[in-house]
């Protein structure tokens, strides 16, 4: 195409001979204008638009040369670079996180997108979506599961004020790690401030087995027996 090459041919003479840097990126856009997904050309805006620092024009280019590239990698790192601008210079966390999101959707292993959208939502307070991050995240990386889940239930819990969820979530947690004190804990705390006895008893119980000393034992049976005396006496004596 005759147009298209005279102005990749202009714009590059603009750019490296002339220094005449917006000039030359108006000659690249008519270039695109022309051949939307020309490679050269969006490459070449992408290296402008961050020399001039036009923040906006920046991201709109590596959108473009994002859905152009083949490599995988190269594409993932593209969008990366979008999210970073978006959050850094243009302060769109909106933007941000749909750019990471874009990553995880063709790599949902990708540690460095989940990562970044746990700490976005976080900061945001965006909980039900940080939630729906760190579940895909404990499909990604298995071996984070416990993890993982522990972070969810304390969201459930301190953040949501739904308090079965985090239930679940702590039970999940003891199917994969018995012994777990974080989980058995906070059910201990939950069931006691709901006044669930029978429930606290059963934790405590399970606690029994997860100890791994003889004083650890010593301690839980005997919060075991002050909890019995103290919940069915009172019961007893209120009959």
């Amino acid at each position: 195409h005759v147009a298209l090459d005279l102005n990749l041919r202009v714009a590059d003479i603009q750019r490296t001979k002339l220094e005449q840097l917006e000039e030359s990126v108006a000659s690249y856009e008519r270039a695109t204008a022309i051949e939307e997904e020309n490679e050269t050309a969006l490459r070449a805006l992408v290296a402008l638009h961050t020399e001039l620092e036009s923040w906006a024009s920046l991201v709109f280019a590596l959108e473009q040369l994002g859905e152009v590239v083949v490599d995988p990698g190269e594409r993932g790192q593209l969008y990366a670079m979008a999210a970073m601008v978006y959050e850094e210079q243009l302060e769109n966390m909106a933007k941000a996180i749909e750019s990471w999101e874009v990553i995880l959707d063709f790599n949902p292993n990708d540690a460095a997108s989940s990562e970044a959208l746990q700490r976005i939502h976080r900061s945001e307070g965006n909980w039900k979506e940080l939630i729906d991050v760190l579940e895909r995240a404990t499909q990604a990386d298995p071996s984070r599961e416990v993890a993982l889940k522990l972070e969810i239930a304390s969201i459930y819990e301190d953040s949501l004020d739904a308090t079965e969820d985090a239930i679940e979530q702590y039970e999940d947690v003891l199917t994969y790690e018995p012994t777990n004190a974080t989980a058995l804990d906070a059910l201990k705390q939950i069931y006691g401030e709901r006044e669930e006895w029978d429930r606290l008893i059963e934790v405590y119980e399970r606690s029994l087995s997860a100890a791994g000393t003889d004083e650890e034992r010593v301690e839980v049976c005997r919060s075991i027996a002050l909890l019995y005396q103290a919940v069915f006496e009172d019961a007893d004596g209120d009959g």
